[in-house]
């Protein structure tokens, strides 16, 4: 993965993404990445869930460690 993300100024690093269909109508995914900051560095780690209803319901939650202190967070019921 290469781009721009937050307070970097351009990352390199490796993703890897993985989809379980927990019931007919609910799949679970995950994301990792382990990001390298091109100028400084600076490496961080996040991680992305997301659990979707076939009705269009969404959850989904963020954690992510880099310099300074980490944190994660958790929006509900998102309608697609």
């Amino acid at each position: 993965m290469t781009g721009l993300a937050d307070y970097m100024d351009g990352f390199r690093g490796l993703g890897a993404t993985y989809h379980h269909t927990l019931l007919p109508n609910l799949v679970l995914t995950l994301e990792y990445y382990r990001l390298r900051e091109l100028t400084t560095g600076d490496k961080g780690n996040t991680l992305w869930g997301d659990e979707r209803q076939g009705t269009g319901r969404r959850r989904s939650w963020l954690c992510r460690t880099a310099p300074g202190p980490g944190f994660c967070q958790e929006s509900t019921d998102h309608r697609l």
